[in-house]
């Protein structure tokens, strides 16, 4: 994994928890997907 990946994995578990905001969950995923 790499540091930008560590740095986003906690956010992507906020937004995945509160299932409110798609588009910073699909913005985090790209941002993972790189």
């Amino acid at each position: 994994m790499s540091a930008s990946e560590a740095a986003q994995t906690p956010r992507v578990g906020v937004v995945m928890g509160s299932n409110s905001d798609w588009d910073t969950l699909r913005a985090a995923t790209a941002l993972l997907e790189l």
